[in-house]
């Protein structure tokens, strides 16, 4: 791989990797106040828990990607 294309997937992997953190910080915050209204079930945030829990584990294998790529076999 060329450095260039090393350069965007490692900002592509941060950006992937801090959007889930925020999504799971959005989550936990609707979780913790216990308001009523469209999350009240609290199913909805759960649910998108889970998923941005995924979308850190997709951003930290592509750092993993780059950082295996810089060092080589």
């Amino acid at each position: 791989m060329n450095a260039l294309t090393l350069v965007g997937l490692a900002v592509l992997s941060v950006g992937v990797l801090l959007g889930g953190l925020l999504l799971g910080a959005v989550c936990v915050r609707v979780l913790h106040a216990g308001r009523r209204g469209p999350f009240a079930d609290h199913a909805v945030p759960l649910i998108l828990l889970t998923f941005s829990t995924l979308i850190v584990l997709a951003g930290w294998h592509g750092l993993r990607a780059v950082s295996g790529a810089l060092v080589g076999p």
